[in-house]
Formats: C-alpha cells, sequence, structure tokens
C-alpha cells in the first residue's frame, strides 16, 4: 500500500447455494456431524456466580494473578529490547 496507494475494490459475486433458505436439521444430525460435540452440564461454576456478586469481583477471577505478575514482566523486557 505504501508503493502504490489504495487498490481498487474487489466485488464478488455470491455462490448461489448461498441465496438459498438454510435447511433445519434435527438435533440428533449435530452429532453425526460433530461426533465429538459435548453434551454435558454447562453453565457458571459455583465459584463463578459467588465471584460475580460485584463487579470487581468478577473482574478479579476471570484476571487471574498469573496474568498481573506477567504484565511488568513482558513490560520491563519490552522496555529494555527499545533502549
Amino acid at each position: 500500500m505504501s508503493d502504490n496507494g489504495w487498490s481498487d475494490l474487489v466485488t464478488e459475486s455470491p455462490y448461489d447455494y448461498l441465496m438459498e433458505p438454510c435447511e433445519s436439521r434435527t438435533i440428533g444430525s449435530m452429532t453425526e456431524y460433530y461426533p465429538n460435540l459435548y453434551f454435558g452440564e454447562w453453565g457458571p461454576t459455583p465459584k463463578a456466580m459467588e465471584a460475580a456478586a460485584t463487579p470487581s469481583g468478577s473482574f478479579f477471577y476471570f484476571m487471574q494473578l498469573e496474568f498481573w505478575e506477567s504484565i511488568p514482566i513482558e513490560c520491563n523486557s519490552y522496555f529494555t529490547e527499545k533502549i
């Protein structure tokens, strides 16, 4: 782009099959096409629900201590590389 500026817009023609209505599928067909699909229990864990009682609890639950410890290390590494 720095050599010759913006390029012309290229438009694509949609495929014909994309213009047809979607076919509904049975629930069982999902296991046929995706045999390793998870069908167990789902939802937030009790610990996540407890942390979600406050906004700061949610924030610090998902932003783990290891993440916060790595920030100054990486910042210092970046700083020393750029000196």
